[in-house]
């Protein structure tokens, strides 16, 4: 008899192996490489049984215990903020940023977390379309790899993209890691404008720009980020 809690699969281009995650956002996922059409699903799933339910249970509790940060550390700017937070001042959820105090205010209760951090997450947008957007332009003339539009979005599993029409999306959380990282994965984009793959001759570009790009990738396959 096979064991099946409800699961998604999700084909990805940059996945060597079939994996299993577990996330809030998306529940139970088997990611699994492009390159691979048909997978044994229930088989997977009843070889992992274990570790699946432990990750549910490790899920749950943190869900349980989880509160909005006091701090947010703008690595890639070097920003750090304080974090207080308010009761509303009306029925309206809002986030106020005090530049020279380098202090976040959020009005909302912290045990809300989905909404607090959603607020927080709206204004880190808008953070990275201030300071990510005119960086990756910097970064363009620097290497003469010319994009032509670029967007700061929140990709849940993406630090960023670039499309055939060389539109680079950028994830905003890129302002929260070490400032060679968030250069790395510019360049790594800016590449894609003239290499829409991960070919030899793709990362070849990148190592013509970044000659360490091979442990910088895994010491940021490493990271965990605090929101």
């Amino acid at each position: 008899m096979s064991w099946s809690p409800p699961y998604s699969i999700r084909h990805s281009a940059r996945a060597r192996n079939i994996s299993l995650r577990v996330s809030p956002e998306n529940g139970l996922e088997i990611v699994v490489p492009k390159r691979i059409k048909n997978i044994n699903a229930d088989a997977l799933l009843n070889k992992h049984q274990k570790w699946i339910m432990q990750q549910y249970a490790a899920l749950q509790q943190h869900t349980l215990t989880k509160i909005p940060p006091a701090q947010l550390s703008l690595k890639a700017i070097e920003e750090h903020w304080d974090i207080s937070y308010l009761p509303p001042t009306s029925t309206r959820n809002r986030i106020k940023a005090l530049p020279d105090e380098r202090e976040l205010i959020v009005y909302c209760d912290p045990e809300n977390y989905k909404k607090c951090m959603a607020l927080i997450h709206r204004w880190l947008k808008q953070k990275g379309e201030k300071h990510l957007a005119p960086w990756l332009r910097k970064i363009s003339i620097e290497t003469g790899l010319t994009f032509n539009e670029v967007f700061i979005r929140q990709q849940k599993t993406l630090w960023g993209s670039c499309s055939p029409e060389k539109n680079i999306s950028l994830n905003s959380k890129l302002l929260l890691l070490n400032p060679e990282y968030t250069r790395l994965i510019m360049i790594h984009e800016l590449c894609h404008t003239v290499h829409l793959n991960h070919s030899k001759y793709f990362w070849q570009k990148v190592a013509d720009f970044i000659p360490d790009y091979k442990e910088l990738n895994t010491n940021l396959r490493k990271l965990q980020l605090p929101i």
